[in-house]
């Protein structure tokens, strides 16, 4: 995981580094291009895994997800110590920013070289006013060559997370603890769980990802209503407890997990809701917010009936949406 990161960190550090050609296309209708090139681990124990990444200086003018400006000719050629080629190649990259990328496990120990072409090419986009600027520009060829040096000992496993906690923690959880996903699920509600609601499926109401604890414990308490023995000789039954809803105004209503944090629906006096909705930490039942006009019924004021985790890849974004709600 540290390596991914550090190659990741040297490419996106390294393009926007390399832009100062451009005010010279239109008058020599050529452009300089400039390889880069690196392999991580390096070195490497034979046998062992390392990532070449290979990218000319910036991207092409106005290359978007959206149209296919591409780069075009990438070659690799790996020597290694006894001199065993081994060669790919890419026709089109079709990363925008004309980052290109593999995996190479070295057999033999040594130094291999590591050869890295650009081919170049002509800018033949013409769709825009802004690609028309560059219409007919010729991208020189560039390359760029590294040595890898292969290792009879293997470098140590990487640490892909820390051990699972033994004792109580709460979120944010460190994004390379990427282990920690088995004891930090939610609760969702809707059809995350199936039509639990109904007579014929009320097995899925209960917690089928993620792990529950071992015992019974309170973290925190939050009252929502009086309990408990009401006290006085006018209740008509002397010893007579508040009415605690169980059996068809239940409390604690509209229940989700998110985050960590817990969103449940305030009881209203006699009535399991009415309240408001709120929002309090899962782990100290600290509150972060209260709204009095959700939960209540009314035109506007329902409460949430279900939560979503929506996960969203593209070029340019990886991962779950993580507004603050």
């Amino acid at each position: 995981m540290t390596t991914l990161i550090a190659l990741i960190l040297m490419v996106s550090i390294a393009i926007p580094l390399i832009n100062s050609p451009a005010a010279s296309a239109q008058s020599t209708k050529q452009m300089a291009s400039y390889a880069y090139l690196i392999a991580i681990p390096n070195p490497v124990g034979v046998g062992q895994d390392t990532f070449i990444s290979m990218w000319v200086d910036a991207s092409l003018p106005d290359a978007l997800y959206t149209n296919d400006i591409r780069r075009l000719g990438y070659k690799i050629t790996i020597t290694a110590p006894d001199g065993t080629k081994t060669v790919q190649e890419w026709p089109v990259v079709f990363d925008t920013t004309g980052v290109e990328f593999m995996k190479f496990t070295p057999s033999q120990t040594g130094t291999y070289t590591v050869l890295f072409e650009y081919a170049g090419q002509v800018y033949t986009w013409d769709a825009t006013s802004a690609q028309r600027e560059w219409t007919g520009t010729t991208f020189l060829p560039a390359s760029r060559s590294v040595t890898l040096t292969v290792q009879q000992e293997p470098l140590p496993a990487p640490i892909y997370s820390y051990p699972l906690p033994t004792e109580y923690w709460s979120r944010p959880i460190d994004g390379q603890n990427l282990a920690w996903y088995s004891i930090s699920s939610h609760w969702l509600r809707g059809s995350y769980f199936g039509t639990f609601a109904t007579p014929g499926d009320r097995l899925n109401l209960w917690q089928r990802d993620g792990a529950a604890p071992n015992t019974g414990h309170i973290m925190w308490a939050k009252p929502i209503e009086f309990g408990g023995v009401v006290g006085g000789g006018n209740t008509r039954v002397n010893g007579s407890t508040y009415y605690s809803g169980g059996s068809y105004e239940g409390r604690f209503g509209d229940a989700m997990i998110m985050h960590g944090r817990l969103y449940f629906t305030m009881p209203l006096g006699h009535s399991g809701g009415g309240g408001g909705y709120i929002c309090v930490d899962l782990r100290t039942g600290e509150e972060y917010w209260y709204r009095e006009e959700l939960g209540t019924g009314v035109a506007g004021g329902y409460s949430d009936s279900k939560g979503e985790l929506y996960d969203f890849d593209s070029q340019n974004q990886h991962g779950v949406g993580g507004g603050l709600i």
